[in-house]
């Protein structure tokens, strides 16, 4: 929970499928898996 941490303004700024042609990409897949930047500020 981001607002329980004390984070303000927090935005994912970069998202993709980054184990995308790897030989592991269709158990990421189902899994859901994905690769995230995110920024944040503390209160």
């Amino acid at each position: 929970m981001v607002q329980a941490a004390g984070f303000i303004e927090f935005e994912i700024t970069w998202r993709a499928a980054v184990y995308e042609g790897a030989p592991q990409a269709s158990s990421a897949a189902q899994f859901g898996t994905k690769g995230v930047n995110f920024r944040a500020r503390k209160a």
